[in-house]
């Protein structure tokens, strides 16, 4: 992966979405990982903006993005 693929990882796990949802501060995160930040810290981890868990909405286009990756990854079989 190159650096230009840096939007197809989680900035709380540092490994690449599987389930991706944008949070009302205008970032992306691995669902799993962002719920739990929330349900410790209650902002978020980039902004210290206060998140909530009800606004928590998937990204599909990140989603495209990463099926487009896997496929070419499968593709050139790495």
């Amino acid at each position: 992966m190159s650096k230009d693929d840096d939007s197809l990882i989680c900035p709380i796990t540092l490994e690449l979405f599987r389930d991706p949802v944008l949070a009302e501060d205008g970032h992306t995160y691995e669902r799993e990982a962002i719920t739990q930040w929330i349900q410790n810290n209650g902002r978020s981890p980039l902004t210290d903006q206060p998140l909530s868990l009800q606004r928590l909405y998937p990204n599909h286009a990140i989603q495209k993005l990463i099926d487009r990756f896997e496929n070419s990854m499968k593709t050139k079989r790495y």
